[in-house]
């Protein structure tokens, strides 16, 4: 649902008219940045030690899974909608795929329950559909508002003080 919607918003958003080579790239390549937010304090409620080996395996299968399902949502999409304009000549293209099945960068050896992925399978229905979206995921800086939601870690980062306080533009103190 979260690729769908951020692949509608390219179509909704009100583009600067005196610069059309954004809304052009825009369209293009139609990437679109799904993260997350808070992965230390799920470590933490799960009883998980944020950079030791399980930690590090627990983060690599929270992101390939979602960049997984955010995949197969935007090859559904392109099915529905056409692959994006600028896929030909690049790794998703259909005719000559250079996009390769991902490998961890560790061995999953623990299962947290996730949902099997079958990358192969995968590769086989771009070369099939291709896919809506040239970039799927963008792991941003979430700092102001992973602090509003009530978290202690930003994005995939770490926990970085027990006890700080944020100054704001407005001079309102958070944390």
């Amino acid at each position: 649902m979260a690729t769908r919607f951020l692949d509608n918003v390219i179509d909704a958003n009100k583009y600067v008219t005196a610069v059309p080579e954004i809304e052009e790239a825009a369209h293009r390549v139609r990437r679109i940045g799904l993260s997350v937010m808070g992965i230390a304090d799920m470590m933490y409620l799960v009883g998980v030690r944020y950079g030791d080996r399980m930690g590090q395996e627990l983060a690599s299968q929270v992101m390939e899974f979602i960049r997984y399902q955010s995949m197969v949502s935007s090859i559904e999409l392109a099915r529905g909608r056409g692959a994006f304009p600028g896929i030909t000549g690049s790794i998703y293209d259909p005719q000559n795929i250079k996009w390769s099945v991902p490998k961890p960068l560790i061995k999953h050896s623990t299962n947290f329950g996730r949902s099997p992925v079958d990358w192969k399978k995968l590769q086989t229905d771009i070369k099939k559909y291709g896919i809506r979206n040239g970039a799927q995921l963008t792991v941003a800086p979430t700092g102001s508002i992973a602090t509003i939601s009530g978290l202690e870690g930003y994005g995939c980062e770490p926990v970085f003080a027990l006890s700080y306080t944020r100054h704001t533009r407005e001079g309102a103190e958070m944390g």
